[in-house]
């Protein structure tokens, strides 16, 4: 460790001299924003991916490269001519350039393709040791000539380098993953070994190291970095790695700075083969027009003949990726990938899925355990749906954090989802999601042209949500919007919403035309506590109820500062420091308490009709205030009587006085009552002083009273009247007291 810190200061150092520690680098690492944070980090294996490392710490070479450049391509040639009898190991011993000829080549015979490049054939097993060193083919894109790649693997090759440093490049890593200027000038500095300088156009595939049909490459180490690939026909691309039907494990390393133009995968293409990634770092890669500046993989249909491309990975880190789509990972069609325990973060995209793409409707993605963070989308052409992630295939997403995502295009076009979009054909099942602080945003912000800051589906995709799925502070150019459905759009619920890890708590924001219909399938089926417990609304102030087994928002009476009250063991108390909601609670509460009625309370005496019209924050074009005697003293937003409207000593709200209100087609009744105010003037007076002091020694009479002239006498709220109350009474009368600090 001592050696690791020694390296990365020097590394530090080296920047400070030539001024690139004048560039920001943040401290601190991204940490989720959720009282459930352990939830999204735990460790699940995945199937089909065994991590079979080998330990190469005794590891003796069977040679060493060095000498003239005709020593080395003899002693490689040799190496090679050994391997296909056992595993033979190699080590560098100075860096390795290729001739300065037409196409930099590195040699020709036993060892070498026809064009040059290294070459590992089929039954060859060898292993290479970087030992700090470069081998490097020194072309790039302005020199890239056919077929000049560094290495083609048709046998086995596995790489590994005595000199890097898994927890030196980690240090730079979190140190300096906000800011790509600083992190690839760091990563620039590794004294790691490196395999770059590969370039190749046309229809030849992959920059650096091309692994065919029968080759396997295991990565230990190094770095793979700065390799071109400039395809322009066919499904080609890999800047740094293109796999064609073989395999490719990665136990650790870098795969940088490297690209594809106009086609797949700027880091990695795997086309109808295997990629396996255990740990190691894609950091920095480009794909200018498609898919998966940091890794991409495919499979291919011949005819009925379906040949997958299969992706498992259990760890690493994918950042600071530049390309159309997909820009950390991309699984598209005919794939199958499982992802676990990794960062995908700090990527751009000029389209969508900064993050994560799963496309062409035949790819099937599972990941768990990750985070999708701080990834930016331009949406500067394309298909403008998806920010962080975009998926029109099968996806399972487990403990998966996707937050702090920014969609923002500089056009008019109207774009979906500023982290995550379903679209099309996509069967996405959602367990244990954090959705939280994603941005949309359009060139127009008129509300028409950005929709769903955490999430959006089409009207053909299937969401199925289960337990501890968090969607919330998510805006569309501002604008409260986490879950986005448009008219018709329904999400499914899977199962219990609530589980051992937490309880799904999910706005839900309703398309204009929506209407007044449920937003869930199989709700009712899958769970039995009420819905407001796990949806709100970022449209207005409507609650989630149950109406026909399946959740709807309904109209609620937002009561500003005052608050709904209920008797309970002879004592008042309140909705909201008992979380009760009207409109969803009040059956629960009403069968035991309040004789039935909706009592609204916490009212101050002399509260005049405009003051209290004023305060209820609901559409008071649908209410009508009646006095005790069922009098209409406002009504349809207008007060009946203009000149007592806002006087509160003329006309007060009294206990006893009642709304009317018409909600979902029914009209429902609210009572009113005023602490203290027992015979319904809205005053406190002499005549309440004698009439809590006679109800405190009367208890048939306290029986007789309604329940709000009840709720109304408990000042002190102690469980029985009192000749106190009627003291408390007295004080307020005289203005000793202030009757709320009884509230």
């Amino acid at each position: 460790m001592a050696k690791c810190i020694k390296r990365v200061g020097i590394v530090f150092f080296a920047i400070f001299l030539t001024g690139l520690l004048a560039l920001c680098c943040a401290l601190s690492t991204n940490v989720i924003f959720n009282k459930n944070c352990s939830d999204y980090l735990s460790t699940n294996s995945i199937e089909n991916s065994t991590n079979n490392a080998r330990d190469f710490s005794d590891f003796v070479p069977d040679v060493t490269l060095g000498g003239t450049q005709a020593q080395v391509v003899q002693q490689w040639s040799t190496a090679v001519n050994q391997s296909k009898a056992k595993e033979y190991k190699v080590r560098l011993g100075h860096n390795w350039t290729a001739m300065n000829d037409e196409k930099h080549t590195f040699g020709s015979g036993e060892g070498f393709t026809q064009d040059g490049a290294l070459f590992i054939p089929e039954g060859a097993n060898l292993i290479l040791d970087l030992n700090g060193f470069t081998i490097n083919r020194n072309l790039t894109k302005e020199t890239a000539v056919s077929g000049s790649r560094v290495f083609v693997v048709e046998g086995n090759l596995t790489i590994i380098d005595n000199k890097y440093n898994h927890e030196e490049v980690m240090y730079i890593y979190e140190n300096c993953k906000e800011n790509k200027n600083l992190l690839n000038a760091n990563i620039s500095l590794l004294s790691t070994g490196k395999i770059k300088g590969g370039a190749v156009t046309n229809e030849h595939k992959g920059g650096g190291i091309f692994v065919d049909t029968t080759g396997e490459l295991n990565i230990y180490g190094g770095m793979i970095c700065d390799n071109y690939a400039l395809p322009t026909t066919g499904n080609y691309g890999g800047g740094g790695i293109y796999c064609y039907k073989g395999v490719v494990n990665m136990y650790d390393g870098i795969i940088y700075k490297n690209t594809s133009y106009f086609k797949r995968g700027g880091g990695i293409y795997v086309l109808a083969g295997t990629f396996n990634m255990y740990n190691g770092f894609v950091l920095s890669n480009s794909n200018e027009n498609t898919w998966g500046a940091g890794v991409c993989v495919s499979g291919e249909k011949i005819g009925e003949t379906i040949n997958y491309g299969r992706m498992n990975i259990t760890g690493g880190y994918f950042s600071h990726n530049y390309g159309g789509h997909g820009s950390g990972i991309s699984s598209i069609g005919y794939s199958k990938t499982k992802i676990s325990n990794v960062e995908i973060s700090y990527n751009y995209a000029k389209c969508n899925s900064a993050g994560l793409l799963a496309w062409e409707g035949t790819a099937d993605v599972t990941i768990t355990d990750s985070k999708i963070v701080n990834n930016y989308t331009g949406g500067e052409d394309g298909n403008y749906r998806g920010g962080a992630v975009y998926c029109d295939s099968k996806i399972t997403m487990n403990n998966v954090e996707i937050s702090d995502n920014i969609y923002m295009i500089a056009n008019n076009h109207i774009v979906y989802g500023g982290g995550v979009y379903f679209d099309g054909a996509a069967d996405a099942t959602l367990l244990n999601v954090l959705i939280t602080r994603n941005i949309i945003k359009s060139a127009v912000n008129d509300g028409k042209h950005s929709y769903g800051g955490g999430m959006s589906i089409s009207s053909s995709a299937d969401v199925k949500i289960g337990g501890n799925v968090q969607i919330y502070g998510n805006t569309a150019h501002g604008i409260s919007s986490d879950l986005r459905l448009e008219t018709g759009q329904k999400i499914n619920i899977l199962d219990d919403m609530s589980n051992n890890k937490g309880k799904s708590y999910i706005g839900i924001m309703l398309a204009e035309d929506y209407g007044d219909k449920s937003f869930t399938t199989s709700y009712s089926a899958n769970n039995s506590e009420k819905p407001n417990e796990y949806f709100f609304s970022n449209n207005d102030n409507k609650i989630a109820t149950l109406n026909n087994n399946e959740v709807k928002f309904e109209n609620v009476f937002d009561c500003g500062k005052y608050d709904f009250i209920y008797l309970e063991n002879e004592t008042r108390k309140n909705y909201k420091d008992n979380s009760y909601i009207h409109g969803v609670n009040d059956s629960e509460l009403l069968k035991k308490a309040n004789d039935g009625r909706v009592i609204l309370g916490n009212i101050s005496p002399n509260t005049s009709v405009k003051t209290f019209v004023e305060s209820i924050n609901f559409d008071i074009t649908k209410i009508c205030i009646k006095d005790t005697l069922g009098k209409e003293i406002f009504k349809n937003g207008t007060p009946i009587d203009i000149a007592t409207y806002d006087k509160r000593f003329e006309l007060a709200i009294g206990t006893g006085w009642y709304i009317e209100y018409m909600v979902s087609g029914k009209i429902e009744i609210i009572y009113l009552s005023v602490l203290g105010d027992v015979n319904g003037d809205g005053r406190i007076s002499a005549s309440d002083v004698t009439y809590i002091r006679e109800i405190a020694f009367d208890k048939n009479l306290y029986n007789s009273l309604s329940a709000e002239k009840k709720l109304a006498s408990m000042i002190l709220n102690k469980g029985n009247i009192t000749s106190s109350d009627s003291e408390i009474a007295l004080n307020v009368m005289d203005k000793r007291l202030n009757i709320e600090v009884f509230y």
